[in-house]
C-alpha cells in the first residue's frame, strides 16, 4: 500500500492512500483540546476528494465559531444556543436576538425536543411537540418558533453536523391573516390634529403624520437630517432601545443608533412648508433650553431629544399618542398607525404606488400594496353608499 501525503490550505491536512487500486482521500482536523492540552483530531475519508475537502471546510467552520459538536452528541438546546450565542448574536438585530433568546428560554430549553440529540431528531419529534404548543399558543408564534429552529438546523447541515433537516417537514396550521391597518379616517384626522394643537409633543407626533417615519427612525434623527431650505428629511439611522442578553442570562437595556431596516430605508422625504418655521421655531427653543441648563444638558444634535438633550424613551410619543386619541374621542390605535394614515392620505391623492413604496422606505412592493388594498376596500363601501339612493 503506497501513501502521498497532500497538503490542504488552513488547519487540518488531507492524505491519499490506495485501496483496492483506487485513491482513497483522508483529512485530518484539529478540533480542539483536552484536559491535559492535548489536541483531539477528527478523522474521516471518502474515495470523492471533494466530498472529503467540503467536510473538512464545513468541520473547520464549526470549530472557528464554536459551534462543533462531538459526534452529534449534543442536544438541540446545546446546539441551539451555541449557534444563536456565537453565529446569529451579531447578525441579528438587537429585538430580533431578544425574541430568538425568549424563543430558547420559553420553549426549548426544557422541552421535549430540547433535551434530544441532534442526530436522533426526526419529524415525528417535531411535529408532536408543535402540536403541543399549540394547545396554548397562538399559530403565528409556534409558526415563528419552528421557522426559527429550522434555521439553526438549516446551518447545521450546511455546516456538517447533521445531515437532514427534519423540522422543515412538521405542518402546522395556516394562520389567519387579519386586517392589522388602522388608519385615521379623515374626519378622525383633522379631530387629532386639533386636539394635538394643545399638547406637548404636538411637533414630533404631527411631523411622523406628515412623513411617515417610523418611530426609531424619527426618534433618531438630528438636526443634520433636516434640510429646511428645501423642506426634506433623510432618514439614514434607527434608534432602537432592546436588553442586550449574555450567556449567563443577565440584561442589560442599551440604546442603540442602528443603520436602517434596509437599503430601501434609506431616503429622503419631502415635508409640508408649514413645518419650516415651526421647526425653525423649535431649534431655537432648544438653544435657549440649552443655555439655560449648561453643562447639564447632553447636546447631541438630536432634533427631538428628552429633556437633558439625550435620545428620548421610545415609549414616550407611543404613550402621548394614546392620550391624544382619548382626548379627542378616537378609537385606540398605535403609533404606527400615523404612518398607516401618511400612506393613505398619499393613496387617496392618486400618487403613484412606487411613489408611496419609496416616500415610506418598503423594501418589497407587496407592503405597500397591502395597504394600498386596505384603502380600495374602504373606498368600495363609500362607492357601494354612493349609489344606495337608486334602490329606494
Amino acid at each position: 500500500m503506497s501513501r502521498n501525503r497532500i497538503k490542504s490550505n488552513g488547519e487540518g491536512s488531507i492524505r491519499c492512500e490506495i485501496r483496492n487500486d483506487k485513491k482513497y482521500f483522508i483529512a485530518r482536523v484539529t478540533v480542539g483540546y483536552d484536559n491535559n492540552g492535548k489536541q483531539i483530531r477528527k478523522t474521516f475519508g471518502s474515495f470523492k476528494k471533494k466530498d472529503v475537502v467540503d467536510k473538512m471546510t464545513a468541520l473547520q467552520h464549526q470549530v472557528n465559531q464554536n459551534l462543533y459538536i462531538e459526534d452529534n452528541q449534543a442536544k438541540l438546546k446545546d446546539w441551539y444556543f451555541n449557534w444563536l450565542f456565537e453565529y446569529k448574536q451579531n447578525k441579528l438585530k438587537p429585538n430580533s436576538f431578544k425574541k430568538y433568546e425568549g424563543y430558547y428560554r420559553n420553549y426549548i430549553a426544557d422541552s421535549t425536543i430540547g433535551n434530544k440529540k441532534l442526530a436522533e431528531l426526526r419529524t415525528i419529534d417535531f411535529q408532536k411537540y408543535f402540536n403541543i404548543l399549540l394547545e396554548d399558543n397562538s399559530i403565528g408564534l409556534v409558526t415563528n418558533i419552528k421557522q426559527t429552529i429550522s434555521t439553526s438546523l438549516n446551518d447545521a447541515v450546511a455546516m456538517g453536523v447533521i445531515n437532514n433537516n427534519y423540522c422543515r417537514y412538521a405542518k402546522l396550521p395556516s394562520a389567519i391573516k387579519r386586517d392589522k391597518f388602522t388608519v385615521f379616517t379623515k374626519e378622525e384626522q383633522t379631530k387629532f390634529i386639533k386636539e394635538l394643537a394643545r399638547e406637548e409633543y404636538e411637533l414630533p407626533l404631527s411631523f411622523a403624520l406628515a412623513t411617515g417615519l417610523r418611530l426609531g427612525e424619527l426618534l433618531a434623527l438630528t438636526w443634520d437630517d433636516i434640510n429646511l431650505f428645501n423642506s426634506t428629511v433623510t432618514v439614514n439611522k434607527n434608534l432602537s432601545k432592546a436588553y442586550v442578553i449574555n450567556k449567563d442570562g443577565t440584561r442589560t437595556l442599551k440604546t442603540m443608533i442602528l443603520e436602517p431596516k434596509t437599503q430601501s430605508s434609506y431616503r429622503t422625504i419631502p415635508f409640508p412648508s408649514l413645518f419650516n418655521s415651526k421647526l425653525k421655531k423649535w431649534q431655537t427653543k432648544q438653544k435657549e433650553y440649552r443655555l439655560y441648563l449648561g453643562e447639564v444638558y447632553q447636546n447631541k444634535n438630536i432634533v427631538f431629544p428628552n429633556n437633558i438633550g439625550n435620545y428620548m424613551d421610545n415609549k414616550k410619543l407611543p404613550r402621548a399618542f394614546k392620550k391624544v386619541l382619548e382626548k379627542a374621542n378616537i378609537r385606540d390605535m398605535n403609533f404606527h398607525s400615523l404612518r398607516h394614515s401618511y400612506a393613505t392620505r398619499l393613496f387617496e391623492a392618486n400618487v403613484p404606488m412606487k411613489t408611496v413604496q419609496s416616500l415610506l422606505g418598503h423594501k418589497d412592493i407587496q407592503t405597500t400594496m397591502n395597504i394600498y388594498t386596505h384603502v380600495m376596500n374602504e373606498d368600495k363601501t363609500d362607492a357601494v353608499e354612493s349609489i344606495a339612493h337608486l334602490f329606494g
